[in-house]
């Protein structure tokens, strides 16, 4: 995973800054696909949760467009 460096020069990690890795995705077209991972680990994570508690996931307004995102989500 690249790396940046802040104002300061001190090397920010994409692995500890998401910020990082969603811009890095963004230079190199690969934001759409970050997207679909990050929704998929999402739902993956969340199974056992307990049920009637609500799950909120931030996704690109792009998202809505994918075929993946309109199926069922349980």
């Amino acid at each position: 995973m690249r790396n940046r460096t802040n104002s300061t020069q001190k090397t920010i990690s994409a692995n500890e800054n998401p910020y990082v890795m969603f811009n890095i995705a963004e230079e190199t077209d690969l934001l759409f696909e970050l997207d679909r991972i990050c929704r998929k680990r999402s739902l993956i994570n969340a199974k056992g949760i307990p049920e009637g508690l609500k799950l909120f996931i931030n996704i690109l307004p792009s998202t809505i467009q994918d075929p993946e995102f309109k199926g069922n989500c349980h």
